[in-house]
């Protein structure tokens, strides 16, 4: 069953300090962001009626916007109280999504943004888990994009920003359109990214890898992985991965906010199973947050 648009949903939403109708949180279409880029997001998600890492998303929030050249005007404890506050008014007690976004208002038209107006609002609702019971046992099939990660350089790959999910967009559009669930992104030499939206892992012979973050966002997911890792005794490099090394793993997955830790059963027309590494992992990352409330 597809889920009704999210304009058409009931509830509320806090935007700029108050408590509003669903319905009633919009933004004008000469806002800034919209026209140029620049608004900064998170996704975070409640388990029993909590917030898991909220400090760490909200820290991320403030910093995202800082490399975006903006300042959002609350801080992480403001923040916190805001989202409950929403999650309140949404009759929101167990497990939710939440997703707090800043953005450039309409005072200013053109590219530069001279002491601009900022928006927040931060929306909670209803947790619905992305795939099919199926897909998040035994794993999801991944293409290799054609577009790639751009450089450090190029644009601030740790702000949570609006365009540098742009190119993710692009390519889970197209590896759908082949056929398949999520797509790998390559950085510009051709090495190993991430996927559209979440960070990558995988093992070879009893070690676990994951591509060095520098083209793109390191995940608070990811760093919880790494430690989980860790605990258990695992064996873990951070470092440059080529395709080729990828292609020889034994096991692959996915890991974020959304996807918690999600096995790859496929890359192109590579197969992959579902391993005593991933299993462990998943179950340890699943006893921390069902644990927490």
């Amino acid at each position: 069953m597809e889920r009704a648009s999210f304009e058409a949903l009931d509830g509320f939403i806090w935007h700029n300090g108050e408590i509003v109708e669903w319905c009633e949180a919009r933004l004008h279409v000469l806002s800034h962001s919209l026209h140029y880029g620049g608004a900064v997001f998170e996704g975070i998600r409640t388990y029993h009626g909590r917030m898991f890492k909220a400090r760490e998303h909200f820290e991320r929030f403030l910093r995202s916007a800082e490399l975006m050249q903006y300042r959002i005007p609350y801080n992480v404890e403001a923040l916190e109280a805001a989202t409950y506050t929403a999650m309140q008014a949404n009759g929101l007690a167990g497990d939710a999504y939440i997703r707090p976004i800043a953005w450039r208002g309409a005072d200013f038209i053109g590219i530069g943004s001279p002491n601009p107006q900022i928006n927040v609002s931060i929306a909670a609702f209803a947790w619905t888990m992305p795939y099919t019971p199926e897909k998040r046992e035994n794993g999801v099939r991944l293409a290799i994009s054609e577009w790639r990660r751009a450089p450090a350089e190029v644009f601030p790959p740790q702000a949570k920003s609006s365009p540098n999910y742009a190119i993710g967009t692009m390519s889970w559009n197209s590896a759908v359109a082949r056929g398949f669930d999520d797509a790998v992104l390559l950085d510009t030499n051709g090495n190993v990214a991430e996927s559209t939206g979440a960070n990558l892992f995988f093992v070879r012979d009893g070690v676990l890898y994951t591509p060095t973050a520098d083209c793109f966002l390191a995940g608070i997911t990811r760093a919880t992985i790494l430690q989980i890792a860790e605990s258990l005794g695992i064996r873990t490099v951070v470092g440059k991965a080529t395709v080729d090394e990828l292609m020889q793993a034994d096991e692959v997955f996915l890991c974020g906010t959304a996807y918690e830790v999600l096995p790859v059963s496929a890359i192109e027309d590579r197969r992959y199973d579902s391993g005593t590494i991933t299993r462990k992992i998943r179950a340890t990352y699943r006893e921390l947050v069902g644990s927490f409330g």
